[in-house]
């Protein structure tokens, strides 16, 4: 069997490993660079170049994948280097660098994992995004550096990669909401402390998690309690959204259990219902509705005491994938 129908037999979850390694082996190396790393990089092309009898044309390095390093030591206004950048070059994309052999060394050197699994994603995607990221830095950074041309190339690779991880994740771990039976149940997304699987389980013991999903145009914010600190609510607001998990809870469960843990028939109440749609990842379900709890309070600022850490192990214990931790962190009080 070769390699490519050897990796059309691979699952999600082997796809996703692969993402994983990759994307820990490109950060690595982000973290390593300097001189020897430059040095080793460009090593990687000249091997190559001298062994495939390339690298002859002093304007042309690395093709790989529709897209061609093309060598702009003397700036993008150069002749040779504006008229392939407009007219391009073939059927490839042209990838402009003042450090052709340094770029095609960490190409090939970013192929190196890429190989085990690329016939998964969009391969012709991934170098022409390092053709862009190429273009511009060239195009705005006047003294490029090195370190400044291979740190932004690996990042926004890593970017690209981690998107593609959480398909994957969503494919691998997630079950498919269209064989989920919902007599009897209601959808209800946990954006705070009951994103954790064991406080969810205590409040409504026959809950069965969906899950990762998205409140969009919604922001996550924290209201307002006094000086002990406040709780989870999700505000209006375009453009942005709330990542949480889609539970399927017993009627009964939310009635007797979580509409009293979320203080609803309280005077005044703590929180109101609301019915809104949400995204359930990992399907084509993009307009579910669902219960959400809404704090009746005024917006607050900090939260109470470890709160806040509980609903990030929430969303770390369901792998939910491009939140903003920082933005939780915010709300969390130094003593």
């Amino acid at each position: 069997m070769d390699d490519e129908n050897f990796m059309e037999s691979f699952k999600a979850k082997d796809v996703f490993y692969y993402l994983d390694c990759h994307i820990k082996d490109l950060s690595k190396l982000n973290n390593s660079l300097d001189e020897e790393t430059y040095v080793n990089l460009e090593k990687i092309w000249e091997r190559y170049a001298y062994e495939h009898h390339l690298g002859r044309d002093e304007y042309l390095a690395l093709r790989i994948a529709k897209v061609q390093v093309i060598n702009a030591e003397k700036g993008l206004n150069n002749k040779f280097v504006k008229s392939t950048l407009t007219g391009g070059i073939g059927y490839d994309e042209p990838c402009p660098t003042r450090y052709p052999k340094l770029l095609s060394g960490l190409m090939m050197r970013m192929h190196e994992e890429f190989e085990y699994y690329f016939v998964h994603v969009n391969k012709y995607l991934f170098y022409d995004r390092v053709a862009q990221t190429s273009y511009q830095l060239e195009k705005k950074i006047k003294n490029l550096s090195k370190f400044e041309m291979c740190s932004k190339i690996l990042t926004e690779q890593i970017k690209l990669l981690t998107v593609w991880k959480q398909d994957f994740a969503n494919a691998s771990h997630y079950e498919r909401f269209d064989h989920i039976k919902t007599d009897g149940m209601v959808m209800y997304f946990a954006y705070g402390a009951n994103c954790l699987q064991e406080k969810m389980l205590e409040r409504c013991p026959n809950s069965r998690r969906v899950g990762e999903a998205v409140l969009y145009n919604h922001k996550f914010i924290i209201d307002d309690r006094g000086n002990s600190g406040g709780c989870a609510s999700v505000k209006k607001e375009e453009g942005s959204e709330v990542r949480g998990i889609a539970w399927l809870v017993p009627e009964n469960e939310i009635r007797y259990n979580l509409d009293k843990a979320e203080g609803v028939n309280m005077t005044p109440p703590a929180y109101k219902k609301q019915m809104m749609k949400i995204h359930i990842l990992g399907t084509n379900n993009f307009n579910s509705e669902a219960l959400v709890y809404i704090s009746c309070r005024k917006e607050g600022f900090y939260a109470r005491n470890n709160y806040i850490e509980k609903i990030l192990d929430g969303l770390k214990e369901n792998f939910v994938q491009e939140f903003d931790e920082t933005s939780y962190r915010k709300h969390i009080k130094l003593s």
